[in-house]
């Protein structure tokens, strides 16, 4: 069977070192059976999901040109949440798990990501970049956070990028919605070239794939840690008395 590289990046407060790890593991992240996922979901909705992209995914895998109206849009990025929720629950580790449960009611009572979600795709072309999923999790609070089970703060921000053939996904929560509403791509300016949301939809039709640029293994990397990279530099701003401009 074939093994999948993934990542996960923890950005902890100021002063503590960040964890970052690496990890070869058999099968497909988006194939995974995860415990958070009862039989009856796994056979009913959350299959309806996955047999309603399906159609729209297999040739966006392959690098086929499409046009995706804004119905298209909006199930690949329902697709897209499903497949981010469903696999940070891989980890072992519960401080990390930052979707949370009114997320994920909102996509099976509702059929499409949460409103505050944000969703965006591109083409991609690997080299020789390992990963192929990357979750990024952090715990931002303005109390005292909430301690999981592990005694560590319990993530509520999260980023998600992972590649499927020529398809490259990012996806993004936040605990306070204007952090994932008002995410320019400010550390990272060229992701507003070479990536297009599609959740919310902001086109009526998009061209698959962009025709004028491919995403390479440097640009998966910066799109996957981008966010965080701008939270880690706002916190530890913070303790010097800087100031960091959204």
């Amino acid at each position: 069977m074939a093994k999948h590289s993934s990542s996960v990046h923890v950005v902890n407060p100021p002063g503590e070192a960040d964890k970052f790890r690496v990890w070869s593991r058999s099968g497909d992240p988006l194939q995974s059976k995860v415990r958070i996922v009862c039989t009856t979901c796994n056979n009913t909705w959350l299959s309806a999901i996955q047999n309603a992209a399906k159609p729209l995914l297999i040739p966006m895998f392959a690098g086929q040109t499409c046009v995706l109206g804004v119905p298209a849009q909006t199930m690949i990025a329902t697709w897209a949440a499903m497949a981010t929720m469903t696999a940070e629950h891989m980890s072992k580790e519960p401080s990390l798990i930052a979707v949370s449960q009114a997320d994920r009611e909102w996509l099976w009572k509702n059929g499409t990501p949460p409103p505050d979600w944000r969703i965006w795709i591109g083409r991609f072309q690997r080299h020789k970049l390992p990963e192929r999923w990357t979750h990024c999790s952090v715990s931002i609070h303005e109390r005292e956070p909430v301690i999981a089970a592990n005694g560590m703060p319990q993530c509520n921000t999260q980023t998600t990028t992972f590649m499927v053939g020529d398809l490259l996904v990012h996806t993004m929560s936040a605990a306070f919605p204007d952090h994932a509403q008002d995410w320019d791509w400010r550390t990272w300016p060229r992701g507003r070239q070479v990536l297009t949301q599609i959740w919310p939809t902001v086109e009526s039709a998009t061209v698959w794939p962009i025709q004028s640029v491919s995403l390479m293994d440097a640009d998966a990397y910066h799109i996957a840690r981008a966010f965080f990279g701008w939270a880690d530099a706002v916190g530890r701003a913070a303790t010097t008395g800087l100031v960091i401009r959204p």
